[in-house]
């Protein structure tokens, strides 16, 4: 298979920025000189190829010329490459202009015969008259479109040409061509006069290419190859070591790419015998190694040993890292042990071995797992696996999760067919369920019960292992499955007698009776759990959670303690994934409190840090709510998409859907009405959709988004259909729109507002902070229309506490209710009026903002907003007295709105105000 080439460039935005702020910059007029400076591979041709295609689009020619390593006693070559082509095909210089350059160029640019011009009678040109005349000749060169000269690989340049180009880094100031060269960093004539010129000029002038982070080495690989798998795509990052050229390479095909490999062995072909030993020993112990060992593996004296090192590291196969030695690249170790035939490694790798045991008897986690890897080389299989296993406990038990499943599973591969192949198998299936990698759980978990054998020992085995996949699939929500592992427990529970494994079942039939809302089924199991005495730390735990789930929707407080109690349990028995699981309970506090996401932010990062990746996306989902609640419409699609990405990894359908209603229900907020359809079908074709989430398509995005734009009765139809599917469910998630609801109908005198309300304060809508808000504007709507005004008051005062976190929300909650606040006389409906103008305008949503300004009133063009609201009460036959009691003014007050709008309206009366304010003629004299 080929090299794969990468389509695009990836991770230099940055410097690709620079390179053409220098283009646009020569085009202008202002051309110069720039660097371009990295390691070998690390893409200095790839970033100049892109700034030609960027020239050649802009029509601006292009002209390169390269050093080579043959061509290094050859003067001025690059430069002749470059120049001879523009000179051929541009148009002539005249006479004069080329008496300018002629001569002092004739070494760099011989005639058609390929002989040099003969130079000027006086001897040999000095650098910078050459430097000079080079300068004008470029310049009229790139007249009128410009011109780029790209000089590549000048690490290997003759030094005729280096002393011109750092005259030119000073003179080629100006002008319309602009000059790119290309050379590796390090030591070097042509690196040392990059670095002058940086100093001289700037940062412009030198643009240096580091390696690329993991993601961009991802994002290159699968724009090399869409097809790659995470395995390969793990192994090009680890292999590439963020270097461009060996991505493509590594992409190319399996094992160490041959140009590299050749590189490596013509390298330590020209090296002394002792030296190849201890570099072969070296790599035999990994890429970063402890060079005192290599005497007593090598049984070479330790002088020999030193001088075998520095041999090494000057023909650049080793580097020095402080004390230590290293090797250059991970590829380099990996082609010499390619190159290292089992005969000669094994013997090598069995007295690495027995050296790093004589050093550290003790083998630390450091040392445990390179002893792992030297016995694996050695050929002693049953040692390696079980120093992995022993690895993979290790991880296990500091919650690095991902760390944990690599190396059990390397542990496990090895030792399937010896007596401790099923506790690692055990190990393993508990590692996954942690991790949240439910169909791997189930998977490893099958395998482990076709190994097991029918004696007492095996059924404490399977005892713990059906009762891990079972609680793997009660957190991913698949409850079916997971009573069926439930019943395939109870023989090997029965078998093996442990009180500890009837209590984590009792709690994991909690977790299945409060999936099917059965909450005093659910309370009593977990209780008895924690009654029983025999609970494990990591049981009491999760009998902890489902208490607090339980009292959650209807006291947050209690639910607080339940979640303390648990992260208390987990921090005293040092649990890390036990007390993620709390901090991410109790992160839902703050959620429901505030839509704060401080604390569910720092459990996602302790998720991800531990390698728990199926609780990182529930995590995500339920800060991308909390984000959602504070109109950070932008984060909460970061996350939401994170979780969809989590989600196909892991095979989590609920948090799959529940990703796509989220990326809907943003779109909704954001008023894109087409992007939200095309995410909700595919919500609806993903999976039977929850009647949960097809409710809130039809009340929490389309709804909302009518709303949001001002079309109400187009937000009553949608939040119907959504709230009939969502009424028969016995539980649901407290979703703001269930409280919009209720407020919606009553803002629109709809009949069914007063019942909408009594549902809704009777389900635990209520535990979310924003809900209490809103639906106390919708009954201090309620109260209003019913003449208790001072009720209305009271509601508004406690409902603004509620939504004092929750600024959005609580503009929305007084626009909804701004005209009935204005006629039923309560509130301050201009102030809520202008605020609410300006909150939804900011956010793009100027129906919604327009829908609450009221119309100039025909009557009195010009009146104010008070003026309007007592010409609205005049219309009904109202005094000044009765206006002033509704309107909370002195009737003196209203006197004088009365006059203005006799002033404005042009009517003679309060008569024909009054006709004109009904919409009559009232055109004549009275």
């Amino acid at each position: 298979m080929g090299r794969l080439g990468c389509p695009v460039v990836c991770g230099r935005d940055a410097e690709l920025e620079v390179l053409r702020g220098a283009l646009d910059e020569a085009s202008a007029g202002r051309g110069g000189l720039v660097w371009l400076v990295g390691r070998p591979g690390i893409g200095k041709t790839r970033l100049a190829r892109e700034l030609a295609g960027l020239a050649d689009g802009r029509h601006v020619p292009v002209t390169v010329g390269r050093a080579a390593p043959e061509g290094a006693n050859v003067p001025f070559l690059p430069l002749t490459q470059a120049l001879l082509p523009v000179l051929d095909r541009g148009p002539a210089p005249t006479v004069a202009e080329a008496e300018t350059w002629q001569a002092a160029l004739a070494a760099v640019l011989p005639d058609a015969n390929g002989k040099a011009v003969s130079a000027v009678a006086g001897g040999e040109i000095s650098a910078p008259v050459r430097a000079a005349a080079l300068t004008r000749l470029v310049r009229r060169l790139a007249e009128p479109l410009g011109l780029l000269v790209v000089l590549e690989d000048l690490h290997w340049v003759d030094p005729d040409t280096l002393a011109v180009l750092d005259l030119l880094a000073d003179t080629e100031r100006g002008g319309r061509a602009l000059w790119l060269l290309t050379a590796r960093d390090g030591e070097g004539a042509a690196a040392d006069l990059a670095r002058r010129c940086h100093d001289r000029r700037g940062v412009d002038a030198t643009v240096a290419l580091d390696r690329l982070g993991d993601e961009d080495v991802a994002r290159m690989a699968r724009a090399c190859d869409p097809q790659v798998d995470d395995d390969r795509l793990t192994r090009v990052c680890r292999g590439a070591e963020g270097v461009p050229f060996l991505v493509e390479e590594l992409l190319a095909g399996p094992g160490v790419p041959e140009s590299f490999a050749a590189t490596v062995r013509a390298r330590t072909a020209r090296l002394a015998p002792s030296t190849r030993l201890v570099l072969n020993a070296a790599a035999v112990l990994g890429r970063r190694f402890d060079w005192e060992l290599l005497p007593r593996i090598t049984a070479l004296p330790r002088e020999t040993v030193s001088a075998s090192l520095a041999e090494g590291t000057a023909c650049g196969l080793l580097a020095v890292n402080g004390a230590a030695f290293e090797f250059r690249h991970a590829l380099t170790r990996d082609a010499l042990l390619a190159d290292l035939l089992p005969p000669a490694r094994e013997p090598l790798a069995a007295a690495a071995l027995a050296a790093l045991t004589e050093a550290h008897p003790d083998l630390g986690a450091h040392w445990r797992d390179l002893a792992a890897e030297l016995a694996s080389q050695a050929g002693d299989v049953a040692r390696a696996g079980a120093l992995l296993a022993q690895s993979g406990r290790a991880a296990l038990d500091r919650g690095a999760l991902d760390t944990a499943v690599g190396t059990l599973r390397a542990a496990r591969a090895l030792l399937v067919d010896t007596g401790q192949g099923a506790d690692t198998g055990r190990l393993l299936v508990r590692a996954l369920a942690l991790a949240g990698r439910v169909d791997e759980t189930v998977e490893a978990g099958e395998q482990l019960l076709l190994q097991l054998g029918p004696d007492r020992e095996s059924a404490a085995l399977l005892a713990e292992v059906t009762l891990t996949v079972a609680g793997a699939l009660v957190a991913a929500a698949r409850s079916g499955e997971a009573g069926r592992w439930l019943e395939l427990s109870v023989p090997a529970r029965e078998e093996a007698g442990e009180p500890a494994w009837d209590a984590r079942a009792g709690v994991l039939a909690s977790e299945l009776a409060l999936a099917a809302d059965d909450t005093v089924t659910a309370r009593q199991l977990a209780g008895a759990a924690l009654d029983s005495g025999h609970a494990a730390p990591e049981t009491a735990c999760q009998a902890h959670e489902v208490l607090g789930r339980i009292d959650r929707p209807v006291d947050l407080e209690a639910a607080r303690c339940s979640f303390q109690e648990a992260l208390t349990v987990a921090t005293v028995a040092r649990l890390p994934l036990w007390r993620l699981r709390a901090l991410h309970e109790l992160g839902t506090i703050e959620l429901y409190r505030t839509a704060g996401t401080r604390q569910l932010e720092q459990a996602h990062r302790t998720a991800v840090e531990l390698g728990a990746l199926g609780t990182a996306a529930v995590l995500d989902i339920q800060i991308c709510a909390g984000l959602q609640s504070r109109f950070e419409r932008g984060r909460a699609d970061l996350h939401a998409r994170r979780a969809l990405d989590l989600s196909e990894r892991l095979g989590l359908s609920a948090i799959h859907a529940a990703a796509l209603y989220f990326l809907a229900e943003i779109r909704a907020f954001r008023c894109e009405r087409d992007e939200m359809e095309r995410y909700l079908t595919l919500l609806a074709g993903s999976a039977p959709v929850e009647p949960e989430l097809e409710a809130g398509a039809w009340a929490g995005c389309r709804g909302m988004l009518a709303l949001f734009t001002g079309a109400w009765s187009e937000a009553v139809a949608a939040m119907d259909r959504g709230m009939a599917l969502l009424r028969p469910l016995p539980r649901a998630n407290p979703a703001e729109y269930r409280a919009i609801w209720p407020l919606l109908l009553a803002a629109l005198d709809d009949p069914r507002a007063p019942g909408a309300l009594d549902e809704a304060l009777r389900s635990d809508v209520r535990v979310g902070f924003a809900n209490r808000g809103l639906l106390g504007y919708a009954e201090a709507v309620l109260c209003g229309r019913a003449g208790a005004v001072g009720r209305a008051e009271e509601l508004v005062h406690t409902a603004d506490a509620a939504l004092d976190g929750f600024p959005v929300w609580g503009d929305l909650a007084r626009l909804l209710a701004v005209d009935r606040a204005r006629s039923d006389g309560w509130g301050r409906p201009e102030e809520w009026l202008h605020a609410g103008e300006s909150t939804f305008t900011r956010l793009g949503m100027p129906g919604l903002a327009a829908h609450g300004a009221p119309p100039a009133h025909p009557a009195a063009p010009g009146a104010t907003e008070r003026e309007r609201e007592v010409l609205d009460l005049l219309t009904t036959g109202l005094s000044n007295k009765e206006i002033a009691a509704r309107l909370r003014l002195s009737p003196r007050t209203v006197e004088k709105h009365v006059e203005g709008l006799l002033r404005k309206s042009g009517a003679r009366s309060r008569t024909q105000l009054v006709a004109r304010g009904l919409g009559g003629p009232g055109g004549g004299n009275t």
